[in-house]
């Protein structure tokens, strides 16, 4: 079972390295991993535009353990600093064993280009180390964001990975997907969030969606549940807020291969 498990890690890692673009985040994995309008240091790995609205400090980590394997933990840290003039970001997403490593490192700026209207660039280094397949291989990536707050109700965020259609290998045209989100955020009242987004990889004929709800029935508590599709899933969670710091707890759930959990801390400088 042990080589089983190892096979299957493997296997499927490959695949998620050719996608290339890893959403993580505790509070976002709960609502469906629908991330392109957040504002917190998960931004960093869904919408690079985003950051451009958020003022404080933010240091962000999360964990992932991919359908309750070891070999399949995934963890990230990530900063944001606002600068006299735009706001800086960086972060770093890495997993696998000694068999097998994915890492993702990268640096990103963002400002305001106007009222309530931001953009932002992000530049990647992603490596792989996989002897079966190609030894080593790194590439750099880059993305681009926008984000929009038409008011206290309606946000929109956009986001492109690896515009530059990075080639991984020569073997077989081996590209990292590029890929094209666009979400909304509508906030009907102070304390319910709906969100959703269209994710289309240009390698593959559909788009498919992702949607999530949250809802804030104390100052401190915040309780998540989403969906997404290809393949179908549910996501759940809930957060719990104690003055600078947040603790996110979330699960998804994949029909076929199990649960993901994914448990995640952010420190925000300020009050938010």
């Amino acid at each position: 079972m042990r080589y089983y498990s190892l096979i299957a890690a493997l296997l499927v890692s490959v695949c998620l390295f050719g996608q290339g673009y890893v959403p993580m985040g505790a509070r976002e994995n709960g609502m469906g991993s629908a991330g392109v309008t957040a504002e917190n240091s998960n931004s960093f790995f869904f919408n690079p535009g985003s950051i451009g609205s958020i003022e404080t400090v933010e240091i962000g980590i999360n964990y992932q353990n991919r359908f309750l394997l070891k070999e399949f933990s995934e963890q990230t840290i990530s900063a944001i600093v606002p600068l006299k003039k735009g706001v800086f970001s960086c972060g770093m997403y890495h997993a696998g064993n000694t068999l097998y490593q994915n890492t993702r490192v990268g640096a990103g700026y963002a400002l305001a280009l106007a009222d309530h209207f931001f953009m932002g660039v992000q530049f990647n280094y992603q490596g792989i180390v996989l002897p079966e397949y190609y030894g080593r291989a790194s590439k750099m990536t880059g993305e681009f964001g926008i984000y929009y707050k038409h008011n206290e109700h309606w946000k929109l965020g956009a986001a492109v990975f690896n515009f530059s259609n990075s080639r991984l290998s020569d073997f077989q045209d081996d590209r990292l997907s590029s890929l094209i989100r666009i979400g909304v955020n509508y906030q009907p009242s102070s304390i319910v969030q709906i969100v959703a987004e269209i994710n289309k990889d240009l390698e593959n004929d559909l788009p498919y969606l992702n949607a999530g709800l949250e809802y804030q029935p104390l100052s401190s508590l915040f309780l998540r549940v989403g969906i997404g599709t290809q393949p179908s899933n549910i996501g759940f969670g809930f957060g719990y807020k104690y003055k600078r710091l947040r603790f996110d707890l979330s699960c998804r759930y994949h029909p076929t291969l199990g649960f993901l959990p994914q448990i995640g801390l952010i420190y925000s400088s300020g009050e938010k």
